[in-house]
């Protein structure tokens, strides 16, 4: 009898920690933005794993980095094209670039600062390991040097090798009948914070300074915030 009461007593245990770790769980993904929240609940989702994939051949890899490989080609492969000038869409007219907008104005310290201090601080780091909060810590001391490396890139075209780098994750589209297809995954890349940085101030003068709303067709819906292929679909229908 003592035994059954230790058996019992172990099951009801286990069913209350299960209990409120699901809660855990839960609560964690309600704190989280939708997309954070999908990356989340995929990432506790163990069924399908990336092994083999078929190769252009038809073959199967067979090892890592033969897949790794495959699925860099597929997801990442790069198909430059030459610039083309800029064009207003609602006139036709080509757009020059306001000279009265200076790099010192784009980066000013009041947004410099602004920017870095608007990102989550445990948000995921990049390859480099370092997180939003570790650059927050140390804004005083840092805010100087990197509006000059963001200034000299914005004018120079030309972006900090180590700002280029960043990790790789695979997630397996859900409803897939094939994952020997390397396009049976979707892939979501972490940046280095720096790179972030800058883009978010970049943004901002491009929404603030150029107004680049006010310069976009109407029927623009990709990359709109508030727009959506649902947008899209419901104006098509009207």
């Amino acid at each position: 009898s003592e035994l059954r009461s230790h058996q019992a007593e172990c099951h009801r245990l286990v069913g209350h920690t299960k209990k409120v770790k699901f809660r855990e769980f839960c609560a964690k993904l309600e704190a989280k933005s939708s997309s954070k929240r999908i990356a989340a609940v995929i990432k506790e989702n163990k069924t399908t794993r990336l092994n083999s994939v078929r190769k252009p051949d038809g073959s199967l890899t067979q090892t890592p980095e033969e897949t790794l490989n495959v699925m860099t080609d597929t997801h990442f492969s790069i198909h430059r094209q030459p610039s083309a000038p800029l064009v207003d869409c609602t006139t036709g007219e080509s757009v020059t670039v306001d000279p009265k907008w200076s790099p010192d104005d784009i980066f000013s310290q009041r947004r410099v600062e602004r920017a870095l201090l608007e990102f989550d601080g445990l948000t995921a780091a990049g390859p480099d390991g370092i997180r939003p909060i570790m650059l927050q810590k140390g804004l005083t001391q840092i805010r100087q040097e990197f509006a000059t490396i963001a200034r000299a890139s914005f004018i120079s075209g030309h972006v900090p090798k180590c700002w280029t780098n960043s990790t790789g994750i695979y997630l397996p589209k859900p409803g897939k009948t094939d994952y020997r297809n390397p396009r049976s995954f979707r892939t979501i890349t972490l940046a280095t914070v720096p790179l972030k940085w800058m883009e978010r101030v970049v943004l901002w003068h491009m929404e603030v300074d150029l107004g680049i709303y006010k310069k976009l067709n109407k029927r623009q819906y990709g990359f709109m915030r508030g727009a959506s292929t649902e947008t899209a679909l419901h104006k098509i229908l009207q």
